[in-house]
């Protein structure tokens, strides 16, 4: 890694982090609307992620907002921690050490669609852990959120939640998604030329 390509992965690494203006509404808004999507269609309508109250205490600009039977429950976000970090990081990284010129694109596409599957990852968790809080305040009927009436499954989320909430974690994931990807075998260019080859100009004309 060069001194050059080091500097460029900062730089982007700042373009993305710091909130300009603009940028630093625009992101949490895309997240929100990107989750509350993605726990629509994995059939959850009943949850969304919306932002959060600039009057209540605390740092943290969106929530996990759950409608249960009659009433709403809330639970406390920062999605440029939980989303943009990682993608700034995983950037950057891309940006400092790039692939070879014949896999750059397939490794960027990769690299993007693990880190997003990360955040929804984190998303999930995040839901399942905050669920196991409302159970515990006894406001969660039977039919709500059933299977974590279980002490293991419970026991599993908080310590997942605990690993996730840890600061390497939040770096660490990034960076083993751009090792896993950089991992992945170069495409067989020249394989995948001569098969064209021969589809276009093998074999010979019947007589």
């Amino acid at each position: 890694m060069s001194v050059r390509r080091a500097c460029l992965g900062a730089a982007l690494f700042a373009l993305l982090w710091i909130p300009w203006p603009g940028w630093g509404q625009a992101y949490p808004f895309l997240f929100r609307s990107a989750a509350t999507t993605a726990f629509a269609l994995a059939g959850d309508g009943s949850v969304s992620v919306r932002a959060r109250d600039p009057r209540a205490p605390g740092a943290l600009d969106s929530e996990l907002f759950v409608r249960d039977g009659a009433g709403t429950w809330r639970y406390a976000l920062d999605v440029r921690l939980l989303g943009l970090l990682p993608l700034a990081l995983l950037a950057a990284l891309f940006a400092a050490a790039p692939p070879a010129r014949g896999r750059r694109s397939r490794d960027l596409f990769l690299g993007l669609v693990l880190v997003h599957a990360y955040v929804l990852a984190r998303l999930g968790l995040i839901y399942a852990f905050a669920l196991t809080r409302h159970l515990a305040e006894g406001r969660c009927p039977a039919a709500h959120a059933r299977l974590l009436h279980s002490p293991g499954v419970v026991s599993a989320l908080r310590s997942l939640a605990r690993i996730d909430a840890s600061p390497v974690v939040y770096v660490a994931l990034p960076l083993l998604i751009w090792g896993l990807v950089r991992l992945l075998p170069e495409p067989d260019a020249r394989g995948v030329g001569n098969t064209w080859g021969r589809g276009l100009t093998g074999g010979r004309a019947g007589t």
